[in-house]
């Protein structure tokens, strides 16, 4: 099936996939076609945050010619320091 996968500067972009690939295969795509850092990414669909990397998109009710979007977030700079 096709998905597209929108950024918030309003970019398109189409991944063929499969209803069972994982949320995680999905931000690899997404990886490889726009040089974005799986650990940088955020998904959307129909408003709600796609958190569990190890979901199938089915289990997420993703199906043919739906869309995400994709939140990019910055890395950390500097690791957290525990006291």
């Amino acid at each position: 099936m096709k998905i597209s996968i929108k950024t918030l500067q309003g970019k398109p972009t189409e991944l063929d996939v499969s209803d069972a690939n994982t949320l995680a295969d999905v931000k690899q795509k997404i990886a490889t076609q726009l040089n974005v850092g799986v650990e940088n990414q955020k998904l959307i669909h129909y408003g709600k945050v796609m958190s569990e990397d190890g979901k199938k998109l089915s289990e997420y009710g993703v199906k043919d010619r739906d869309f995400l979007v994709l939140m990019v977030t910055k890395a950390h700079l500097f690791p957290l320091i525990q006291h």
